[in-house]
Parts: structure tokens; C-alpha cells; sequence
């Protein structure tokens, strides 16, 4: 696992209350987690007159597609799931009115991975066999409970650590922790092939 640490802002608000003040910190923390596997979604999409006709349409289309990418080593039979599909109804503007102007339905397909290069090549030989719609792909994390508080705890550690320095620098010998709450400012992202899940404290002390 390799792990990038941002760095903590620190910020001290010195009240007079006698001996006493107010020490607010953030923490931050950051870590590159490797994902368990990966999942890319892409699907096949045709169009009828007769919405029976689309659906069979789908399954042929799903078929073929299956076998072309077979001539390519992929096996889609095994590799590859069915999804959802949706059929929908289509309009088309005449004479300012819409008027009906068939159906067409859309079958999603799934592929799953712990290997990206195998998700990639698969993808490659879905568009290359006649895929005509593609929704992405997703790191899939199964402890993801478990790596997000591995980084909270980290940030609550940072943030603890520059609190008593900031505090021993300003003069003060105690510091109690009086409120914290975590700062929900980031989403995720994927850098090489990685998750990256990051945490933002802040924590409220009273020095003396």
C-alpha cells in the first residue's frame, strides 16, 4: 500500500480567558489504497418499430457480440454478465407534436477484474466486436469501512501531534481536547490505478 500524507494546516486562536486559550487544528491525511477489482460497464443498443422486436434484438446483439469477442481470446461467456436493460419508448417532432417513432432498448453488461490490463484489453475488444455504449469504470474497495478509518486515524494522530507543539510553542504546558468533527471537503479519485481516500479533522482544545 503506498501511502502520501498532505500536510497539516494548523491554526491558533488565542482567546484571553485568564490562563487559558482556545487551540483549533486540522488534520489531514491521505492514503493511495490498491482495490480489490475492478468493474467496467459497457452495454449493446438497437432500435425497432415493435418493442417485442427490440428485446429479441438485444439478445441477438448480446450473442454476437459474445462471439466476436471470442475470436479475439476473449471469453464473454464466462468474463462477461448481463446487466440491466431498459427499452424506451422514442418521439419524433412533426408539425409541432411529438409522434411516436419506435422503440429502442439498451443491455447493460458487466466485466469484473483484480487485474486493470485484463479489464482494459476486454473493454478494447467489446468496442472493436460492436459495443455501442460505455458507463465507466469503477475501483472496487470491499473493506472500504475498514480503509477509511485507518486514515481517520491518522488524521486525528497528525492533528493531535501539532496541537501540543503549537502549544508548548505559545507557552501553555496542558491542552484537553473540548470538540472534534470531521470536514467532508473531498471526493474520491483514482491515480494509478490506485483509490485515493483522504480525511480532514478538526479539533478544538483548550490550552493551559
Amino acid at each position: 500500500m503506498n501511502i502520501k500524507y498532505g500536510f497539516i494546516l494548523v491554526a491558533i486562536f488565542v482567546t484571553a480567558l485568564a490562563h487559558a486559550a482556545e487551540l483549533t487544528v486540522t488534520g489531514y491525511s491521505e492514503q493511495l489504497v490498491a482495490p480489490d477489482t475492478y468493474q467496467v460497464r459497457f452495454g449493446v443498443s438497437v432500435k425497432d418499430s415493435a418493442v417485442k422486436e427490440v428485446a429479441r434484438k438485444l439478445y441477438d446483439e448480446v450473442s454476437r457480440l459474445r462471439q466476436e469477442m471470442a475470436k479475439q481470446g476473449v471469453d464473454a461467456t464466462r468474463n462477461v454478465m448481463m446487466g440491466e436493460f431498459k427499452i424506451t419508448e422514442e418521439f419524433k417532432e412533426e408539425s409541432g407534436s411529438k409522434k411516436p417513432d419506435g422503440w429502442s432498448g439498451v443491455q447493460t453488461l458487466l466485466a469484473e477484474s483484480a487485474n486493470f490490463a485484463e479489464i482494459s484489453d476486454l473493454l478494447k475488444a467489446a468496442f472493436s466486436s460492436g459495443a455501442k455504449a460505455y458507463m465507466g469504470i469503477q475501483a472496487v474497495l470491499k473493506d472500504r469501512p475498514g480503509a477509511e478509518q485507518k486514515v481517520l486515524q491518522e488524521a486525528v494522530t497528525r492533528g493531535q501531534g501539532k496541537a501540543q507543539v503549537a502549544a508548548e510553542a505559545a507557552g501553555f504546558k496542558t491542552i484537553v481536547l473540548k470538540t472534534m468533527h470531521e470536514v467532508d471537503d473531498s471526493a474520491d479519485s483514482v491515480s494509478e490505478g490506485k483509490i485515493r481516500i483522504s480525511k480532514k479533522v478538526v479539533m478544538v482544545y483548550e490550552a493551559k
